[in-house]
């Protein structure tokens, strides 16, 4: 089945099982009479702290309010959206299988974990995974609705687009290269100059092999069993100290020893592409994601605001 992911729901599995410490009873809001308890709305403001890579602690109070805002707002929209699936009976009811079932819950967190905090709120596994099923369906309900709001999108309109924001779609430099690295962070071994220097020596007076020196000495797991071969890159992908140091080599040289934060290298370039303005061809169906994607998330709001105008929804001050 078509995984279905949408602003609104995106955190809606983690709060249905994420855990915050001495929950109170009392309700933070009501939707068309059916309360969202204040258990749920601090699992799932801790989750949303949680994925902004902040703590609470470290929050200023507007922060804070900002974080308690947001999230109340997501819980009243998940909440709206199941009362619509819920008296809808028109809503063709997807069929989820067990696996489905599972690949959601596997992307939710570390199997460990999960069981942890499961076992934690007196959950089950079947508990979570009918609660993940729910989710589910309200996704889908919210896909079958957009089905008719979402027009496709016309070769012209792509082709309109890119000859818009043409410039704007420059392929930077790209180079294609390996390199030989002895890392400078191992405590026994504080200077590495010497070392990267002997491998430069047996490159060059010795005339070894580049790639078997790097299987053999390179210090890059990801790299070393391809001979070194860091594949294409552009400036953005790697360090800028490295980058300035590729930068400035001829196509088949080899670089000296050379310093960067990470440690020793010794660089070979294989190619290099020069800046372009890609084809339409090229970029045309990422054109379309993206015009399909700002397509369907307006979709969304205008869906959301219309449910919103016709369900009571009693907000508590200061939640």
């Amino acid at each position: 089945m078509k995984k279905l992911i949408f602003p609104l729901l995106a955190a809606l599995g983690v709060l249905l099982w994420a855990l915050w410490p001495r929950p109170s009873p009392d309700a933070v809001a009501t939707v068309a009479g059916r309360p969202i308890l204040r258990a749920d709305f601090d699992a799932a403001l801790q989750a949303h702290v949680w994925r902004q890579g902040m703590t609470w602690e470290t929050m200023n109070s507007e922060a804070r309010a900002a974080a308690r805002d947001e999230v109340q707002q997501q819980l009243v929209d998940a909440q709206i959206v199941r009362h619509f699936r819920l008296r809808d009976s028109a809503f063709d009811v997807i069929a989820l299988t067990d696996d489905e079932l599972q690949t959601w819950l596997k992307q939710i967190e570390d199997p460990a974990e999960r069981a942890q905090r499961v076992a934690w709120q007196h959950l089950t596994e079947d508990t979570l995974a009918g609660r993940m099923r729910e989710a589910l369906l309200d996704q889908a309900w919210i896909e079958q609705k957009l089905a008719a709001r979402v027009p496709p999108i016309t070769g012209e309109e792509v082709r309109a687009w890119y000859d818009r924001h043409a410039e704007t779609l420059h392929i930077p430099v790209a180079h294609h290269a390996a390199h030989i690295f002895l890392t400078r962070h191992e405590k026994k071994k504080p200077d590495r100059q010497r070392e990267i220097q002997e491998l430069y020596r047996r490159l060059t007076a010795g005339g070894e092999n580049f790639a078997v020196l790097a299987a053999e000495f390179s210090e890059d797991e990801r790299s070393k069993m391809t001979g070194g071969d860091l594949g294409w890159f552009t400036a953005e992908r790697m360090p800028p100290d490295f980058i300035a140091l590729v930068e400035k080599l001829r196509l088949g040289e080899i670089s000296q020893p050379v310093q960067t934060k990470l440690g020793w290298h010794i660089i070979q370039l294989h190619e290099r592409r020069p800046s372009r303005l890609p084809t339409f061809e090229e970029v045309r169906q990422e054109i379309e994601a993206l015009l399909v994607s700002r397509q369907r998330t307006a979709a969304i709001q205008v869906l959301l605001e219309e449910l919103r105008a016709i369900t009571e929804v009693k907000l508590r001050v200061g939640s």
